[in-house]
Formats: C-alpha cells, sequence, structure tokens
C-alpha cells in the first residue's frame, strides 16, 4: 500500500510564526504566574500542545533560527550565555520570558552517549521536555542531618561571574539516598524542584534533545555532590569548556531540526 506522505518543505520549516506563538504563549504564562511551581507546570503542559509532533519541532527550531538569523528582534529576543557544558551538552539558550526576563528557555543536545559527571542541584526549579531522544534521570536526598566524612563531597557554587567561572565553598560531606530513578522519552516533560539533586544520561549514542524553561532564581547558589578525592577543587573544572556564538547556535539547531525530520520520514515511510 502507498502512503501519501506530505514532507515538510524548506519554507515551512523557517517560518517564525510557531516560534512566536510559542514565545507569547510562554511570555503570557510566566508573567501571569505568582507561583513557580504552578508557572512551569503550565508551560510544560504548554510546550507539548505546541510541540506535539517532529514536524511542529522542526517548524519551532526552523522559527527560531530565522529570526536569530534576521538579527531583526535582537531587542525583544534577549538570550542568556550559550556553551559546552561541562556535563557534556550544547547548553543554548533561546529566549528569557516574564517581566523581568528571569525565566530563560534553553536547548540542551547532547549528541551521543554522555552521563552527568556530578549529581547536583540548582538555583531555579524547572520544567523540560524531551524533543527527540531517551534521557535516563535519578533523583537523590541529601541527608545532611547524617553529615559524615565517609559520605558524599559536598561542594557549594556561586552564581557565575562575566567568564562563566563560579565561586565554590566546601561543604562538610553527607550521604545522599537515590529518591527516584526513570527514563523520559520523546514528549515526556517533567518538573524538578531547585533543591533536589538529580543526575541525568543519555544512555543511547545517538542525539537527545530537551527543551528546559528555568524559573527565576530562588537562591544565589547551587551543589554539586561527588566522591571525596585528595586534592582540593580548582574553580577552572566548573567553567564552560567552550562559549557558543550565534552562527555555533544555529549549526547546531540545524543538525538537531535535521535529525529530528528525517526521524519523522523513517517513522512514516516504515
Amino acid at each position: 500500500m502507498t502512503v501519501d506522505v506530505h514532507h515538510p518543505t524548506e519554507g515551512d520549516l523557517a517560518s517564525p510564526s510557531l516560534f512566536w506563538r510559542v514565545r507569547d504563549h510562554l511570555g503570557t504564562i510566566t508573567e501571569e504566574g505568582s507561583d513557580n511551581e504552578e508557572t512551569l507546570l503550565r508551560a510544560g503542559g504548554a510546550l507539548a500542545d505546541h510541540l506535539a509532533d517532529p514536524h511542529a519541532i522542526a517548524r519551532f527550531l526552523g522559527g527560531w533560527m530565522s529570526v536569530l538569523q534576521s538579527g531583526e528582534h535582537a531587542e525583544t529576543l534577549d538570550r542568556g550565555r550559550s556553551h559546552l557544558h561541562a556535563n557534556g551538552f550544547s547548553k543554548i539558550s533561546m529566549m528569557r520570558l516574564g517581566a523581568a526576563e528571569k525565566w530563560n528557555l534553553r536547548l540542551h543536545i547532547w549528541w551521543g552517549t554522555a552521563k552527568d559527571s556530578w549529581i547536583h542541584d540548582h538555583r531555579w526549579s524547572f520544567s523540560s521536555m524531551v524533543l527527540t531522544g531517551r534521557m535516563e534521570a535519578w533523583n537523590f536526598r541529601p541527608m545532611t542531618d547524617e553529615a559524615t566524612d565517609a559520605g558524599q563531597r559536598r561542594i557549594r557554587l556561586y552564581d557565575a561571574d562575566a567568564s562563566g567561572a563560579k565561586r565554590v565553598q566546601e561543604l562538610p560531606a553527607c550521604p545522599l539516598r537515590t529518591i527516584a530513578h526513570y527514563t523520559l522519552r520523546t514528549g515526556d516533560t517533567h518538573f524538578l524542584h531547585f533543591d533536589e539533586p538529580h543526575l541525568v544520561a543519555n544512555p543511547v549514542d545517538s542525539p537527545l534533545a530537551t527543551l528546559m524553561l528555568s524559573a527565576p532564581p530562588a537562591r544565589s547558589f547551587s551543589h554539586r555532590y561527588g566522591e571525596i578525592q585528595s586534592g582540593s577543587l580548582q574553580q577552572g573544572n566548573l567553567a564552560p569548556t567552550r562559549t557558543l556564538d550565534a552562527g555555533d547556535c544555529i549549526r547546531e539547531s540545524r543538525l538537531l531540526q535535521t535529525r529530528v525530520v528525517n526521524g519523522e520520514r523513517e517513522g512514516l515511510e516504515r
């Protein structure tokens, strides 16, 4: 049997209309919300609704690239820093949102098998959606009332400076208890509170990409946990490995867009 499949054209994929609809919807949600957790859950649902199929994801990415390339909306499309993260993924800042532009939508891309080097928490809570691939995740609870030299090394990191480096402070070690281990697949969303330590991995040698919306910071620091080792932790180990400029962000996003479109075609033509 022959199936009539509509393949999106280059013009379809470059149209910014879906990108602006998503931006406007997220902007409304973040400006109206008074509770960060409720706002993030609403935003996660909105992303899942707008980006419910590979064609929509590809159009969203194409629209964002088109807007970024044009340079016409530099003032309204405020972006944070983008860089290759020390944990092995490309961290691409797409836009800031909300009345004070404290909400940040980022695209994270792992191009192959990878796993976080450190169990960590954040300064902010977030909601995340898997665009393509499969993510394995673990959540932990720090047992701070059982502080012991035999526990996990615990480092407090303060907000990054202009170079991306972070001031660090060593805290008493403490054990960590695993409280959840789960897998997220394409289309899945999840929420994580800022003070929940976690670790994520791309378990297979194929691309994994997520959209992550982070709330305004709830505190000025985060933590990393790891086995106690001899020697001191250097600030340089915590800095980004390389900054990504607009051209780098567009190239990586285009590669991801091609992956998403080709994956859709392979699924339809089987």
